[in-house]
């Protein structure tokens, strides 16, 4: 790779880091507003009923996993581009060793902790009914991401589908504007019908395609197309949004439109800031965002069970940073601990 090629590769690896530890950031956060709701309030993790600063961190912090996804997409089209003469059953297989491999371990590590840890759930969670040793419907139902011990990797399953799938289908309709109106329909028809999981996989295509595109968009030299072509790809699905106005209601029509807006416009804004300063600390925290997605939620529990019984009845909504501080200082400790006993490339 040529110098000046180089300079340009680690300077989109550079916006992606920040991107991808800002959604991370975002990640722990809402789930500690979550947990603190199950815990503090006694409520489950949907924030209808949520005091209205609740509601306000709500709005500002979900629709992660569809930035996860773009940026998967915009991934996989560096990886195309870096080893161009790699076979479909290469990837597929360097898909697996990163993603499958790692689900598989944590899935039974959360299992087997959350069943030796917390003996209740043997008798009130039909999925530990044959603990230790389930049966074949109970594994399907973890590794299919619709019930899972460690219920933030549900959206792994997912992903390695929309991996394995994505190379494929492009090279089928070879066009990425052919695929991107057709994800786009199917898209809208899932909507219209309520389609559920792996059928509403469609939106989570349509991300990584978006991501892909954006990726070969890079390539523009004038940063002024560039940037153009990515805004103007932000509104590719409006005119889908507002039909689905009129067959849906406007809650579902302010979800999806934003499941697909919220990913767009960060990644215009962190491209558009790449290589500022103020991204140093996203970057730095970006590189270990696989390790601290898969770690930090039981992390986030104890601290926020710590505080409520520490403040003696006192229901302090400070439990939400600082529980979220301290599960991400945590899983940076803990990762530093695998590294020295070499076993985190066996665990990630």
């Amino acid at each position: 790779m040529s110098g000046l090629n180089a300079d340009s590769e680690r300077s989109r690896l550079n916006f992606l880091d920040a991107l991808t530890g800002f959604a991370i950031l975002r990640v722990v956060f809402i789930h500690a507003v979550s947990d603190y709701s199950a815990v503090v309030w006694n409520m489950p993790p949907y924030f209808h009923n949520f005091p209205v600063w609740a509601q306000i961190m709500d709005i500002c912090l979900r629709f992660n996993v569809p930035v996860f996804v773009l940026l998967a997409g915009y991934k996989y089209q560096l990886s195309i581009e870096r080893h161009p003469d790699r076979s479909y059953p290469a990837y597929c297989l360097s898909r697996i060793l990163r993603l499958a491999v790692p689900f598989l371990i944590w899935t039974w590590i959360y299992y087997l902790g959350k069943g030796l840890l917390f003996p209740e759930v043997l008798q009130q969670d039909p999925l530990y009914r044959h603990f230790p040793v389930p049966d074949f419907g109970r594994i399907a139902t973890m590794l299919s991401g619709a019930r899972h011990p460690g219920f933030q990797l549900w959206f792994i399953p997912m992903l390695i589908t929309v991996n394995i799938a994505y190379p494929p289908i492009r090279r089928l309709l070879r066009h990425p504007w052919t695929l991107l109106v057709l994800t786009a329909g199917v898209f809208g028809i899932s909507i219209r019908l309520n389609l559920k999981m792996p059928f509403s996989y469609i939106e989570y295509l349509l991300l990584y395609h978006l991501g892909s595109m954006f990726s070969e968009s890079t390539h523009i030299r004038n940063r002024t197309l560039q940037t153009g072509w990515i805004r103007v790809s932000a509104i590719v699905a409006l005119p889908l949004l507002i039909f689905i106005k009129f067959i849906r209601p406007a809650d579902s029509l302010a979800d999806k439109g934003l499941m697909l807006s919220v990913p767009v416009v960060l990644f215009t804004l962190f491209n558009l800031l790449n290589n500022r300063p103020l991204l140093n600390i996203f970057k730095w925290i970006g590189r270990r965002t696989w390790q601290i997605y898969i770690l930090h939620e039981p992390l986030l529990l104890f601290p926020i069970m710590k505080w409520t019984a520490l403040s003696a009845g006192i229901r302090s909504a400070w439990a939400i940073p600082l529980s979220g501080t301290a599960a991400i200082l945590i899983c940076l400790f803990l990762l530093e601990i695998f590294r020295k006993m070499n076993i985190h490339r066996v665990l990630f």
